[in-house]
């Protein structure tokens, strides 16, 4: 035999008007500021849209970048471009889990006979770690000296 639940009403505590009207001011402020912020939003675009239309050069820059018919001609290569880009990343990818997998096997192995190769590893991936990354993707863009 189960004992009568208390009612959920009975035993909880009434909210008093300032809190109810601390939350319906907090209500009217947020929806006052995203009123704001969606307002100065379509502002903004539409002073770009019309600035970008009024500017001497649109017309050149319409027919440059936004040609349908020079899209439809350069979408093919601009697919095979991307193919590529996907083929070159699943390679590398897959090199790089096998390197990073060896380079860890080495750092964590215990066996004497791998310790030049452990502090080869070890010196590898401190380096690595502590170049910058903009400047690692220069000195393998322009090619490591």
């Amino acid at each position: 035999m189960s004992l009568p639940s208390p009612s959920p009403v009975a035993g909880a505590a009434s909210v008093s008007d300032v809190e109810l009207d601390r939350r319906a001011w907090r209500r009217k402020r947020q929806l006052r500021s995203v009123a704001i912020s969606m307002l100065s939003t379509v502002v903004l675009a539409l002073v770009v849209v019309v600035g970008l239309q009024m500017s001497p050069g649109w017309p050149h820059v319409k027919e440059t970048f936004f040609s349908a018919e020079y899209f439809a001609k350069c979408f093919p290569e601009v697919l095979d471009g991307l193919w590529l880009n996907l083929r070159i990343l699943i390679v590398a990818v897959i090199g790089v889990a096998i390197l990073a997998t060896l380079i860890a096997l080495i750092r964590t192995s215990r066996n004497p006979v791998m310790f030049p190769l452990r502090v080869i590893a070890a010196v590898y991936t401190t380096v690595m770690r502590g170049i910058p990354m903009i400047v690692l993707l220069y000195l393998i863009g322009f090619g490591i000296p």
